[in-house]
């Protein structure tokens, strides 16, 4: 029996079906009223979905969410190494779609930590995407009767001010042009849902590969924050120094953690496929690791570190007296 929350669609083309798994039910909401329903099925997802890198197989299923999950993809957990029968695959998308903020962020790591421990062969074969909802909203003035006024979306602040940057060229004055930061899906109507996240012809998806050198059992347990034993090794595959010391591989692009703390977190690597494009897979560790860490920076800044403007939390105060303890 599927989901009851399950809003499924009508065809039985998996080569055409896709199924959105919402960030919310006030975004699902939006979601079921924007979708195509020939051919797109939403299932929202309550919170963040249970970090699943050490749940054994036989006990996924306790978990409610990824119980329906499973249930409405239509196929059972498996391995790296298993040769899983997929006949029962009722989409030929799978779209992860959250907000564009660090919890977004978030919900993709763990979502992706689920299809990469126990669906690997949804990503080995092409099924798995992420959705990139935008961050701003520019409303730009008409200017004649040859230039009507128009919306665009700015998926983060440099295509915001790529588009600043254009609009003044075409001679619109600053003032004139209307920027509004969407919260989160919910906050969006089911046109703008539709426009930029779910219509093929105009959202921007991306696929998700693997790229590993090889597949590694551990090269997702930073993001999960639960090593046990030796650190993993590095996503590229390489060991790390003698002594079991390996550590992740990031960029030389990547900010530094406590580098941009005074600043806004580091986003996930700004993919930007044009309109309607599903655009070049995207690399599941690069992304993976750049989302968690998004999200795991905003921790750092804004719930750990003292803010003198929220009165010391409880917790904050206790690191303030450790601190003062170990002087």
């Amino acid at each position: 029996m599927l989901p009851g929350k399950l809003t499924d669609c009508e065809s039985t083309n998996i080569a055409e079906n896709e199924l959105f798994l919402v960030e919310g039910d006030s975004a699902g909401g939006s979601a079921k009223m924007a979708r195509d329903k020939e051919t797109q099925a939403i299932l929202p997802l309550r919170g963040k979905v249970q970090n699943s890198w050490e749940i054994e197989a036989n006990r996924l299923f306790a978990n409610a969410e990824i119980h329906d999950i499973a249930v409405a993809l239509g196929i059972d957990p498996h391995g790296p190494t298993d040769a899983p029968e997929l006949a029962g695959l009722r989409y030929g998308k799978v779209v992860i779609m959250s907000d564009a903020d660090v919890d977004g962020a978030h919900i993709q790591t763990l979502l992706l930590t689920l299809f990469y421990r126990h669906f690997p062969a949804l990503i080995r074969r092409g099924h798995v995407y992420i959705a990139q909802p935008p961050l701003y909203r520019v409303d730009v003035p008409a200017q004649g009767k040859k230039r009507p006024a128009k919306r665009l979306y700015a998926l983060d602040e440099g295509e915001l001010t790529a588009i600043r940057d254009r609009v003044a060229k075409e001679g619109v004055a600053p003032d004139k042009i209307e920027v509004g930061r969407f919260k989160g899906l919910g906050e969006m109507n089911p046109e703008q849902l539709r426009e930029t996240a779910m219509a093929p012809a105009t959202r921007r998806v991306l696929p998700v590969a693997e790229r590993l050198a090889r597949r590694d059992a551990e090269a997702l347990q930073p993001a999960d924050g639960q090593r046990r034993g030796r650190r993993p090794p590095r996503l590229d595959g390489e060991q790390g120094p003698p002594g079991g010391s390996g550590s992740m591989n990031i960029d030389h692009d990547t900010p530094d953690l406590f580098d941009a703390l005074p600043g806004e977190p580091p986003t996930p690597p700004p993919a930007t496929p044009p309109a309607g494009d599903d655009g070049d897979s995207l690399p599941l560790d690069r992304y993976a690791e750049l989302a968690y860490l998004s999200y795991a920076m905003s921790v750092v800044r804004g719930r750990a570190l003292p803010q003198v403007e929220d009165g010391l939390k409880p917790v904050q105060r206790r690191i303030l007296y450790a601190m003062n303890e170990m002087r």
